[in-house]
Order: C-alpha cells, then structure tokens, then sequence
C-alpha cells in the first residue's frame, strides 16, 4: 500500500500495487488517464474538459486536498502545506451496479463501448461493480458508466481480467460505428496527451498501450469480436499465461537484446496477425 494510507496498512516494501503490473501511487493517475484516453466519437480528446466520451467514462480530474482527516504518519500541522494529491471524478446519478442486475438487460452498443476502452488500456480490474447502471428518459433506456480505472494500463499483463467476457453480448462483433472509431484512435498522440497532462508513461506502460491498441484495431478490423479480442489478454487460469503473454516472449526471442523498440512493436504485430488471421478463418 501507499505511504499515508487511510487504513495505516503497512507500505508495500517493493512498490508494486494490489494488482501486479502497477505501483502504488500512481492509481489517481491512472484515473485521469483513462478519462483522457476516452476521446468523444466526434474528434480526439485534446485537453480536460467537461465532456464524456466514446467509453462514457465520467470527467476525471486530478486535485491536491488538504485537511486533518488524512492519515499522515507524522503528526499533522494545518501551518505546512501538508496536503494529498489524489483524483477527483464526476458525480454520475445511478441505479446501482451490473452486480445489481443480470447481463442480459444491457444493450449490446453499451458493453461494446466498455470493452474497446478495457482493451486498450489492459485493465485490470473490471468487474460488474466498477461498472454503473443508469436509465435515461421516460422508457428508461440503460446506459453503461464505466468507473474505477486505478489498475489501468498496467506494465504487464498477469493480472488483466475482464468480466464481459462471459457476457453474451461481447461475442457480438462490433458495428460499423464502433470500427470507424477504432480506427481513428492514434496511441503516440495518446502517450503525447497524457505526458502533457502530467504523466510520463514508463516504457512498459507505454509498450502496454501500443499493443493493446493494435490488437484493438487489427481485431476491429477482422471484425471479431470483444470477446475474440480479450481473450487473448486475459489468462484462463492463474498459472496459465495469456496469449499475448506468450506472443511476447517470443518477439523478444527473435530479435538482438539492443534492437529498439519499434522492431519489437513489429514483431508482435506480426505475431498478432497471425494468431487473428487463424480465428477470423
């Protein structure tokens, strides 16, 4: 756990988070990011601003606190500027959560919508409780607000989870809309709008976003569905690894120790193709 934890749990001695592939610290970050990253359907997503996007995820900001609620393991002074810097997001009004309610009741555009943000980022921590049901109108269309991003975009893939997977919607490929705007997702301007927001990705944070970004869209392209796509992020057992797991094994095999990242990049991409030519056939 982080230093100043509100419970007082003890600090995690190596740094890494309660899901593996993140450090402790960096969740409010992580929050923003995927906000950020969410860009409208209308046009990428430049700068903060007010407006959901194509994901729905609620406006995320990040914010410095101060007050003497916080646990702080030295005695607290309102004369220092002693404060904590943590992430701030959006009220959304709400029925509950997917936990709340059966699958079969949410629109497929709606899970769709989550599932192309779950991929991209690598999160690892979806499940029907981070996940909010609202309805809209007086015939109370549901729509789907997707929260809780602290274990986005992790530095590898052991812990990606994904609970639509079982959902029978994600088994439905995605519509013309959802594909256009795949494709027009462009993740070195993605990595530039996040480090111009405060957060320089490291080189495995920023490896992770590349690839899911490109399964993404060459699983888009295919026209397979989320649930084709996220299998390959996700384990099937604790012990058994992903398939993009193991796809990045071997491009590491197959190039030099100093060969740079983008013959990496290319290696799994062509990795990546062969694995998605074999399930579109």
């Amino acid at each position: 756990m982080a230093e100043n934890n509100p419970r007082g749990l003890p600090l995690s001695l190596d740094g890494i988070g309660l899901k593996k592939g993140t450090r402790v610290g960096e969740g409010a970050l992580r929050e923003v990011a995927a906000y950020l990253l969410d860009h409208p359907i209308s046009g990428r997503r430049t700068s903060m601003c007010d407006e959901f996007g194509f994901s729905g995820v609620p406006p995320t900001i990040m914010v410095q606190c101060l007050s003497d609620c916080f646990n702080h393991s030295k005695k607290f002074d309102r004369a220092t500027p002693d404060f904590k810097v943590g992430s701030m997001q959006m009220y959304v009004k709400n029925c509950g959560s997917c936990e709340d309610m059966g699958p079969g009741a949410f629109p497929v555009e709606e899970i769709h919508k989550i599932t192309v943000l779950d991929i991209r980022l690598a999160n690892a921590d979806r499940h029907g409780g981070n996940i909010l049901f609202c309805k809209e109108g007086e015939e109370g269309r549901i729509l789907l607000v997707p929260i809780d991003h602290g274990y986005c975009l992790p530095e590898d893939f052991e812990d990606c989870t994904f609970e639509w997977l079982y959902w029978p919607q994600a088994r439905i490929p995605y519509n013309a809309e959802t594909v256009e705007y795949i494709k027009s997702l462009n993740v070195e301007e993605d990595i530039e709008l996040l480090r111009f927001n405060g957060w320089e990705l490291s080189s495995l944070c920023a490896r992770t976003l590349r690839i899911c970004t490109m399964l993404l869209k060459k699983g888009a392209e295919r026209s397979l569905s989320p649930y084709d796509i996220g299998r390959v992020l996700c384990r099937e057992t604790l012990k058994k690894e992903s398939k993009i797991e193991g796809m990045i094994h071997k491009a590491k095999e197959a190039i030099l120790p100093e060969t740079c990242e983008a013959a990496f990049m290319e290696s799994i991409s062509q990795l990546i193709d062969r694995y998605l030519d074999e399930l579109a056939e």
